[in-house]
């Protein structure tokens, strides 16, 4: 979709969709009470953000669920991998700092990402790399669009996703090992083991990921980086009577990255050499949880984590055709940083039968940060930051259809002030088929470690650290209808409309600096090619997310649309320009199921609209700062595969082809004038094939 012609198409056809169904509803010759409302997408039974775990159906935030099957669809390694084509996610890629996303407009230090509850540290400019979370042992995930602040607190103000991992199997001795393979150059396969006694459990995975890089010519540098990574998992858990369990998880990731630089001084093959880098992760989490109902009206959950992370950065010398020197590393362009949470999350709440039920709870997090690129001040490299947080919520349901939610946190934090979060949610059920949802969240999302002390400063970047940053607030409003419908005994339909606004304000930015006498970092009008954040004045943005399903037996299909409209902070000192740029997605997923052969056909396609947005560019011949109209263009993303299952379902073997157009490089640059220069963003690896073998035991 490059053109607004397919947005007017979408609208009227949503809005045709929409009064088919209330006029559908409302047929006489419709017998309601013999229709079974037990849609197969009303089973996921959900966890984040709710007092208890409660259906998606009666969740009071527009939730939804990735389960396992999709993710097998997907043939997905990573969570990158598996939400390219989810609607009102966009992902971005970086050659060193990985993929990231952003989620209703909002960029990834917005989105709280989150596995078993637990939250993923090691942000890299406020954003978590996707490819480092393996799909290996993953059961589903939840995403939920929009703030939880006053539930998860920190970067939960554009969006939640929680990974829920496997815990326990049915079996005595249950596992599957697999292997997948693409065609421009990526390896992967792992194995998963588990077993059962009595009320143990215990499992393990092990996932092995090998990718040769990837780049549209044919120099030494490439847009994707080479890449290798161990993921392992282990868990070990008991249940007991009344369900309640208690697990202990362990995971860890040792990730190597190879940024290759350019050749230098080719011509003197004997003097020729390269400045090369190795980015060295390791990841040590381990979580123990506890949750299950407390008699018949209470439930408690909770969670206490240590996670640590080192990253380093290791720079050489290499030293290329007829160079008889010996490689060198780079000590003064070479660092490592360390980052430590101790976290612990405990919330109580009530299962009455009544109209009122109530959730108490606190969130303790402390971090650490030390390494040669932290500056806490110019003594010491340690710089730490403590969150304890308090919050509680109130579920008042005064008739079966009409269901009101409060909810409210209160923390204390050692390097800001920390702001009083709350929101209040509305949920109303007029009619069997009907269900609308309403919401208010005052959000906030706090300057990180990285943001105050981190100097992040490479070859490509520039980016240093400033402790003098407030924590960014805003507030949402939210309202989703959804109807869903059995009709007959083999068609379903489900139609969501969600729309959304966020203001923000005190957002945390980058931007070129200065720094004056008394050691100050302050905004500057000329590009200094050096960046630090600073608190923009504020930012909005709306958008509507518009989802239909449809199942008829074994053909489900799916068609997704969202338009997002940023506004424009320069229109305010110049009234010619758009006060609104607009961008739009639209995603389609067919899924054929041939059970009688053991066959599954899925394709999915994910089309983005064309983006603009207007930057102040510094002229060096008029020396005066110009606002240019950036672009970027619109690209589809379109995968298809074939899945046939062997011996009852025991062996799977999945083919197919991913990114059928064949993106690579998205072009990007300014609209004419003297800075109209273009560019290339890298957005997808090519064309290519792939196989999975996958045997279930």
């Amino acid at each position: 979709m490059t053109n607004r012609i397919d947005y007017y198409i979408y609208i009227l056809f949503s809005l045709g969709m929409f009064c088919f169904c209330q006029s559908y509803a409302q047929m006489d010759s419709l017998d309601l009470d013999s229709i079974d409302m037990t849609l197969n997408w009303e089973g996921d039974i959900v966890v984040t953000g709710a007092y208890a775990p409660t259906d998606a159906r009666g969740h009071m935030h527009p939730i939804r669920v990735i389960d396992k099957a999709t993710i097998e669809r997907r043939a997905a390694i990573d969570l990158n991998d598996l939400l390219q084509q989810e609607l009102g996610i966009k992902i971005v890629q970086d050659a060193v700092l990985g993929s990231n996303l952003s989620l209703q407009g909002l960029s990834g230090e917005y989105i709280k990402i989150m596995i078993d509850g637990v939250p993923v540290i090691g942000r890299s400019n406020g954003n978590i790399d996707l490819s480092r979370i393996s799909m290996g042992n993953v059961e589903r995930i939840e995403v939920v669009d929009g703030p939880l602040s006053a539930i998860y607190g920190n970067n939960a103000l554009g969006g939640t996703i929680n990974i829920i991992t496997k815990k326990k199997q049915e079996q005595v001795i249950e596992g599957d090992v697999y292997a997948q393979w693409e065609s421009m150059g990526l390896y992967n396969g792992g194995i998963n083991l588990g077993t059962t006694w009595k009320r143990w459990h215990l499992n393990g995975t092990y996932t092995f990921n090998k990718f040769d890089g990837f780049s549209v010519d044919t120099l030494r540098s490439q847009e994707w980086n080479p890449k290798q990574q161990h993921h392992a998992n282990a868990n070990l858990g008991y249940t007991f009577k009344n369900n309640f369990s208690i697990n202990y998880n362990f995971r860890t990731l040792q990730e190597k990255i190879m940024d290759l630089g350019p050749v230098k001084l080719e011509d003197y093959p004997e003097l020729a050499y390269a400045k090369d880098y190795n980015f060295l992760t390791k990841t040590y989490d381990h979580n123990l949880s506890y949750k299950g109902n407390l008699g018949e009206k209470y439930y408690l959950d909770g969670v206490a984590a240590y996670n640590f992370y080192k990253r380093e950065k290791n720079a050489y010398f290499n030293k290329l055709l007829e160079n008889p020197e010996e490689d060198e590393l780079d000590s003064l362009d070479s660092d490592t940083t360390f980052f430590r949470t101790w976290m612990m999350r405990t919330s109580f709440a009530s299962q009455y039968k009544g109209k009122v039920n109530f959730l108490a709870g606190v969130d303790l997090n402390y971090e650490q940060g030390y390494g040669e690129r932290i500056s806490a001040d110019s003594t010491q490299t340690l710089a730490t930051i403590a969150d304890y947080a308090v919050y509680a919520g109130i579920n008042y349901q005064p008739i079966s259809k009409f269901k009101l939610e409060l909810n409210g946190r209160i923390s204390y934090n050692s390097r800001y002030l920390a702001p009083v979060t709350y929101g209040i949610q509305f949920k109303w059920t007029p009619h069997r088929y009907w269900t609308m949802r309403w919401g208010y969240t005052r959000g906030f999302r706090a300057p990180s470690l990285k943001e105050l002390y981190l100097d992040f400063v490479d070859s490509n970047h520039f980016i240093k650290g400033n402790p003098n940053l407030k924590a960014e607030r805003s507030h949402n409003v939210r309202l989703g209808v959804n109807y869903r419908q059995k009709i007959k005994e083999d068609h379903h339909m489900d139609l969501n409309i969600n729309l959304y606004y966020n203001y923000l304000e005190n957002q945390i930015s980058l931007f070129d600096f200065v720094t004056d006498s008394t050691g100050t970092y302050t905004p500057s009008t000329e590009p200094t090619y050096e960046y630090t954040y600073f608190n923009q004045d504020y930012a909005q943005n709306f958008g509507k997310n518009t989802v239909l399903s449809y199942q008829y037996k074994n053909l489900t299909l799916k068609l997704g649309f969202n338009i997002n409209g940023q506004y424009n902070i320069l229109h305010a000192s110049d009234s010619t320009l758009r006060p609104i740029l607009l961008s739009y997605q639209l995603t389609q997923e067919i899924t054929y199921n041939l059970a009688k052969y053991g066959l599954s056909f899925s394709l999915f396609r994910n089309d983005f609209s064309q983006r603009n947005r207007y930057t102040v560019i510094y002229n060096p011949i008029t020396q005066e700062e110009e606002i240019t109209d950036y672009e970027v263009k619109g690209y589809s993303l379109m995968d298809v595969m074939v899945t046939k299952s062997l011996f009852d379902g025991k062996f799977r073997i999945s083919m197919g082809v991913k990114n059928i157009l064949g993106v690579t490089n998205v072009e990007s640059g300014a609209n004419g004038g003297v800075h109209s220069s273009g560019g290339a963003i890298p957005t997808a690896r090519g064309r290519f094939f792939f196989t999975r073998l996958k045997y279930n035991f």
